[in-house]
């Protein structure tokens, strides 16, 4: 295999897929953390609501959107799919190259929009 080196080429790896694949890495940490504490802490509690109920957490004295359970459940399965994604669990082929980075997923694939602004 033969090594390439382009100014235009270097400048936008190292400007930015390197801070995107850090900004990645980071990500997954982060959301195989918080998805456990939702399946800790949160689920049990709100497994047995009625998918319409709002969760009441100060959203409207904040000026955004209250959540409904199906909302948060909703959510929290885009999240597991993203880390699913990342993590090469999703049922799609991952490839790794000499570098160690890995391809994995079908990042076309349309998530659920949620209603509220992010």
């Amino acid at each position: 295999m033969a090594d390439f080196n382009d100014p235009t080429v270097n400048a936008f790896v190292n400007e930015v897929i390197r801070p995107l694949a850090d900004h990645v890495v980071g990500l997954r940490a982060s959301l195989d953390v918080r998805l456990a504490q939702y399946t800790a802490n949160v689920l049990p509690k709100i497994s047995g609501l009625p998918n319409a109920d709002i969760i009441l957490d100060g959203a409207r004295e904040d000026g955004r959107n209250e959540l409904t359970v199906t909302e948060i459940k909703l959510f929290v399965a885009q999240l597991e799919h993203l880390r699913d994604l990342y993590s090469g669990t999703d049922g799609t082929a991952a490839s790794q190259d000499r570098t160690g980075a890995q391809v994995t997923g079908d990042l076309s694939a349309p998530m659920v929009t949620p209603r509220y602004p992010v």
